[in-house]
């Protein structure tokens, strides 16, 4: 995957990692893959995966990236694409790619779209089919756009580049100003020799037989013609110390190289012998910043600064932090411990006994986050703290150092006197009091800090909303996908409105599905949607020839379980309200709640009946609340949150230590199961012979046995006669599957028999009835 990542950054030519770009304006930039489409659903939901994959690196000093140049004039999607097209053939990333050494105008390759290999690039590129006439021009046209001075043949830029840092390593054309002009051949160098120098170019002779890198023939171009190629021998010495980078152009029909620019190093910065501590935080912070986004704020020192300056710029400071996190705010205490190869060893304010040279001690009050950091077992991201532990993981496992942990118990200064504590619980208690004394610093001065910033070491951070999750939670993400379908659903289907949505209590609902038997949460998740096994479906499935229901004969829906009409679905639902009832009474539920609650289930099966004004005024908003949501979200578990302070409020008056949301989860638990069982019921009358659907089906089979019976036994084989033999009333007892099988096998074998007698028959006829002749 990250190779995939590291591709689609490749073709985008963006700063940025896949996840992390707008999709709306680079997505033309990337091919059609499946990666594309997981880009597109993660910004819809509002998602983002940060990354660290390989940046496209800068060259020089007023370097950039060339696709973002070209983004800033602000050109239509369809133009993008193209230009990204350009780009891609000529295997380019930054505008330093496509400039002459010495960073002044375009070289002649690059504005005609001809790869010259100026320089050995470290990607993989892909095949590029080379754009037409038509998007070269419009690739000149917006180059003079965003960075030439004008459109003349000089292809001047209007901000010439500054000096180069990256490797000599990486350029094909290299200057020495003593010894010449060197190209890189494989693993050697060529040397070509000084021929003629004027005022606009100088020129080399080259061999008509070498290729150049695989460049092709340049255009316009136009030297002498009196030049004779001279050889250009390998290069046996060691490189000349003087070498600059170079920058040519090739004449390969008249042999010769004409040298356009000649690049400059930047110079290394020197450091003094006594480093600015202030300088170095500053140069620092400016690293950090823009990779994290954050760095500590203020910073205190009780010692030689020198010495933590040193650290810090030779990347030799380790800092120590409770890192606190407090009222929505984040403070971190701290006390910085620099190494230096592993033998010296400087702790502010104090030393720590018993640990060797090559060893550091690490102690927190947590001793979850220790064992979960320390320990050998797996850490997932579904666990707490995920990021948090797995960055430290990874810092342990990039330190140079070996780090020993130990557990000290905090705020023992409250129990014991401060002398009397060890030397780590001192040392606890006084980076708490710092953190503390930070957090009121910044309560005070109205400032807060992001509440949880990606770390140096995590490899890779989710984020929701712009917020960084601590942890990979499974049922945020679900809700984040499915949600916005579901209520789009809703909305549709007019199921559940906006205001119901905002009443329902959720939580309690989540509680209840939890606790119910697997087998009931599947067949409420397919009833709540409505596609279960009634007869709607099962005539659509091809399963059914009908869609009446087997207790009354009516249309049956998902809705029309509950409100069936038929007597034995009318006795079942009371019995089960009844025994709602009697639960509710055991459970210690306010009277006047118990009646309102069987009140609305009343109107499941009559919208007509429930009116506010029977209902006592304490529960009218309750009631109303209920009322939005639907009767029938009552069997599939939508209370409203109206229920549970009214319930609380009479258990307070009684004195009950009961949970009022324990209540609440088991009554929706009850009213589940309440729907469960009349789908039950339904079933069971289903499979009864007596239902709607069998009773006309038992009559036909009935009337077919009975005109079996009356045709006898003579046209039946000798073995099926028998079956004739019994009395009709005990064939007609029989179940009603048994019945059609009997009258199945009689039907099949009496049709059998009479086919096999038609040919004795007609035999038989001829003989007694013998054609007369005419």
């Amino acid at each position: 995957m990250e190779a995939a990542v590291q591709e689609h950054q490749l073709k985008t030519g963006t700063s940025f990692g896949l996840f992390q770009q707008d999709y709306s304006n680079t997505a033309t930039l990337a091919s059609d893959t499946w990666l594309k489409r997981v880009w597109k659903e993660l910004e819809d939901l509002d998602i983002y995966v940060a990354l660290d994959s390989p940046v496209l690196p800068l060259r020089c000093k007023g370097d950039a990236l060339l696709i973002e140049v070209l983004m800033e004039l602000e050109v239509d999607q369809d133009a993008l694409k193209w230009l990204n097209w350009c780009r891609m053939f000529l295997q380019v990333c930054t505008v330093s790619d496509i400039v002459t050494a010495d960073g002044l105008s375009i070289r002649e390759s690059m504005w005609h779209g001809e790869r010259d290999y100026a320089h050995r690039s470290s990607y993989q590129w892909p095949r590029t089919v080379r754009p037409n006439k038509t998007h070269w021009k419009a690739w000149q046209e917006h180059l003079t756009r965003a960075l030439l001075v004008s459109d003349g043949p000089q292809r001047l830029l209007r901000h010439p580049l500054g000096p180069w840092f990256d490797l000599l390593d990486n350029w094909n054309w290299l200057w020495s100003s003593t010894h010449g002009l060197f190209h890189r051949q494989g693993h050697g160098w060529q040397h070509y020799r000084h021929r003629r120098s004027s005022t606009r170019s100088i020129q080399w002779d080259y061999p008509h037989s070498m290729q150049l890198s695989g460049c092709k023939q340049p255009h316009n171009e136009h030297t002498d013609n009196g030049v004779s190629p001279l050889p250009a021998p390998f290069w046996t010495q060691p490189l000349p110390a003087d070498l600059c980078r170079a920058t040519v152009h090739t004449t390969p029909l008249l042999g010769t190289l004409a040298l356009t620019g000649i690049g400059t190093a930047s110079l290394q910065p020197h450091h003094d012998s006594q480093p600015s501590l202030l300088a170095a935080w500053m140069a620092a912070s400016a690293r950090v910043t823009e990779y994290v986004g954050w760095t500590p704020e203020e910073i205190e020192i009780d010692g030689d600064e020198s010495l933590l300056a040193a650290a810090l710029l030779e990347d030799r400071l380790c800092v120590i932090s409770d890192g606190s996190y407090k009222l929505g705010l984040g403070t971190a205490a701290v006390q910085l411990l620099p190494h230096k190869g592993g033998t010296e060893r400087i702790i502010v304010q104090c030393q720590t006994p018993g640990l060797t040279d090559d060893q550091s001690a690490i102690a927190c009050d947590g001793f979850l986050v220790l064992l979960n950091t320390f320990g050998a077992n797996r850490v997932t991201p579904q666990q707490a703290q995920f990021d948090l532990v797995s960055s430290i993981r990874e810092a342990l496992a990039r330190s140079r150092a070996s780090w020993e942990p130990s557990h000290v118990y905090g705020h023992l200064d409250t129990a014991t006197s401060f002398s009397c504590l060890s030397w780590w619980s001192k040392r606890n208690v006084e980076v708490d009091a710092w953190a503390v004394a930070y957090c009121h610093q910044l309560e005070a001065s109205h400032r807060s800090i992001a509440p949880n910033a990606r770390f140096f070491t995590e490899l890779a951070a989710l984020y929701i909303g712009d917020v960084k999750q601590l942890r990979l939670n499974p049922e945020q993400v679900q809700e984040l996908v499915a949600l916005p379908a579901l209520r789009k659903r809703w909305h549709e289907r007019q199921m559940i409105t906006p205001e119901a949505e905002m009443e329902t209590d959720w939580t309690s609902l989540a509680r209840a599905m939890s606790s119910l038997p697997a087998g009931v949460q599947c067949w409420t998740t397919k009833h709540v949607v409505g596609m279960c096994g009634v007869g709607k479906f099962k005539v659509r499935w091809g399963s059914a020839d009908s869609a009446a229901c087997p207790c009354c004969g009516e249309f049956e829906d998902y809705l029309h379980v509950p409100r069936c009409t038929a007597p034995l679905a009318s006795a079942e639902w009371d019995c089960r309200t009844a025994l709602l009832g009697q639960w509710l009474d055991t459970q210690v539920t306010d009277p006047a709640i118990k009646h309102t609650l069987l009140y609305l289930l009343q109107g499941l099966r009559d919208p007509s009946l429930p009116c506010s004004r029977l209902v006592p005024v304490r529960l009218c908003r309750a009631f109303l609340s209920q009322q939005r949501i639907g009767y029938q979200g009552l069997l599939e578990g939508r209370l409203s949150v109206q229920w549970t302070p009214l319930q609380e409020q009479y258990l307070q008056s009684r004195g009950s230590q009961r949970s009022p949301t324990l209540w609440v989860s088991c009554l929706l638990h009850q009213l589940i199961l309440l729907g469960f069982h009349m789908w039950e019921h339904r079933n069971l009358v289903q499979h009864l012979e007596d239902n709607v659907q069998l009773r006309e089906r038992s009559r036909l089979v009935n009337d077919g046995i009975h005109s079996q019976f009356d045709m006898g036994p003579t046209d039946l084989p000798k073995v099926v006669r028998r079956m004739l033999a019994v009395k009709r009333g005990t064939v007609s007892n029989k179940p009603l599957v048994d019945r059609e099988e009997w009258l199945k096998l009689v039907r099949m074998e009496r049709t059998a028999y009479r086919r096999a007698l038609a040919p004795q028959r007609r035999i038989l006829h001829r003989f007694f009835h013998p054609a007369q002749a005419p």
